[in-house]
């Protein structure tokens, strides 16, 4: 099919040429894919870290507070026990 042009000749240098860019293209956007990946895992890692230092903080308030809760009832238990008794609670 050779006319006496040599650009007529034969496509597959062009064909090889493009599957090459292409697989080139594919790897450079693997590499960035991976990249991004990285990225983002370590910036989980960050807030998974920050969200479980902030539940730590959070229960220990709740503990402070059950503690703290405890403590009143305790001492409101003490003193209706020791001195002065309600008037409206029948009995006794």
């Amino acid at each position: 099919m050779s006319n006496g042009n040599p650009r007529s000749e034969s496509i597959w240098p062009l064909i090889t040429l493009m599957v090459g860019v292409v697989a080139i293209g594919a790897v450079v956007w693997d590499v960035m894919l991976h990249k991004q990946n990285q990225d983002l895992q370590a910036r989980v890692e960050k807030v998974e870290t920050h969200l479980a230092g902030i539940e730590k903080k959070e229960k220990t308030a709740e503990d402070a507070a059950a503690l703290a809760r405890r403590k009143a009832r305790a001492a409101a238990a003490a003193q209706n026990g020791t001195g002065s008794r309600d008037e409206k609670t029948p009995g006794k």
